[in-house]
């Protein structure tokens, strides 16, 4: 759809996760460059006081030199039936299926309402919640990584291990625990909320997301709901970080209405979505694989060709990705 926008001449505010393969996020990074669009990516917590905030703490020192980055989210589904059901006059079943594989319709695939919504949880039209939900605190991560000075600005390997269902409708990951480093040596954690119950260190693990950046001199993290700091003099610090401040958002379409009207960059741009998605996309692939991934920046790709196969998505005809 944001290739059809772009091509059409129109600016877009784009719902998480980006794509559905690494491959589309990269096309579409391409084409809205070539069109000059705005682009902002609905991860809303931009757009949330206190977490820019906490990361501008970060950012400024404030927890001294970051070692170790943790992410969660809520888990995802399994289960699901398909006892195929006749397809509404008023639905076109062809176009909804899109690109996608030919399949039966059926509630669970098409009609479920709310976390055990098909296309959240079937591989074929997602990676499950590891990206539906995790673009989220992984939105929060990015905002940090693309303004820290740090060159290589997603993680460069993954070791993950985790949980997809081999019965039922969905099929992919409900259980995650993903190990990774960047590029200066960084560690990156990225689970699912019940598997952080037991290994994110600092509170804020009651709450079913989150993104935790450990220090050597303490540690900040940061929610949808709120954000928590390792004392109460770090957290007063907020109120005059530093000099190394964040886009100030208050609003995350508000945001995206202004910028159609200046033309200047939103908070939340797509090359930042990118690498956000990407970082997502790896992580899974290391879990559905059973093996580490390791990222090449300058290509952007997957360094083991026997991997690379993932970054791609086959497409019913007479789709394509141009």
């Amino acid at each position: 759809i944001a290739l059809y926008a772009a091509k059409a001449g129109k600016d877009m505010y784009t719902e998480k996760p980006l794509g559905l393969s690494i491959e589309q996020d990269l096309k579409a990074r391409d084409i809205v460059d070539k069109y000059d669009r705005v682009f902002q990516y609905g991860a809303q917590q931009r757009s949330i006081t206190h977490v820019r905030l906490g990361i501008e703490l970060v950012l400024n020192g404030h927890i001294g030199d970051v070692t170790d980055v943790y992410v969660w989210c809520p888990k995802g589904e399994s289960g699901g039936v398909c006892e195929p059901i006749p397809v509404p006059d008023d639905f076109d079943y062809d176009m909804w299926l899109g690109p996608t594989p030919r399949a039966p319709f059926c509630r669970d695939r098409c009609l479920g309402q709310g976390p055990r919504k098909g296309v959240y949880h079937i591989y074929d039209y997602a990676i499950g919640f590891i990206a539906g939900w995790g673009a989220h605190p992984m939105d929060m991560l990015q905002w940090w990584a693309d303004n820290s000075g740090m060159e290589q600005k997603i993680p460069v390997r993954y070791e993950g291990k985790g949980s997809i269902p081999s019965e039922g409708l969905f099929n992919t990951a409900t259980h995650w625990d993903v190990e990774g480093v960047y590029a200066n040596g960084v560690k990156f954690h990225f689970m699912d909320n019940e598997t952080a119950a037991s290994k994110a260190p600092h509170p804020g693990v009651h709450r079913d997301h989150g993104t935790c950046f450990v220090g050597t001199e303490g540690w900040v993290t940061t929610s949808r709901g709120g954000w928590e700091t390792s004392s109460n003099e770090l957290r007063q610090k907020a109120r005059d970080p530093g000099l190394e401040k964040l886009i100030v958002s208050r609003d995350q379409v508000r945001n995206f209405v202004d910028c159609v009207l200046s033309r200047e960059e939103p908070v939340d741009n797509l090359h930042s979505a990118v690498r956000s998605d990407i970082a997502t996309h790896l992580s899974e692939i290391s879990v559905r694989s059973g093996k580490v991934v390791e990222w090449d920046s300058e290509k952007e790709t997957i360094k083991d060709a026997q991997l690379r196969k993932y970054i791609h998505r086959d497409m019913r005809d007479p789709w394509e990705l141009v």
